[in-house]
């Protein structure tokens, strides 16, 4: 019988919780959640802007893709940053 390959389904959450010391488990956690903030900064927009703006591009399904892209983007990171 063959091995398998067995594939985990935890999040990178739950690896660095099983995985590092205390000490080094907040560490990375702060690293994460202040670079999850810095990446939202980058953006020159905020969501709310985005979501008018999608109302505001009218039927370009080009623009509306790139908006939405964006918007899910920053609630991932949005997202990100207060789990951690």
């Amino acid at each position: 019988m063959p091995n398998s390959i067995k594939i985990q389904k935890k999040s990178p959450l739950q690896l660095i919780e099983e995985n590092l010391a205390d000490k080094d488990r907040q560490a990375v956690k702060a690293f994460l959640k202040t670079r999850c903030e810095l990446l939202l900064r980058l953006y020159p927009t905020t969501i709310e802007e985005d979501q008018k703006a999608l109302l505001a591009v009218g039927s370009s399904a080009a623009l509306q893709n790139i908006i939405r892209l964006r918007v899910a983007e920053k609630q991932i990171l949005q997202a990100t940053s207060k789990a951690l």
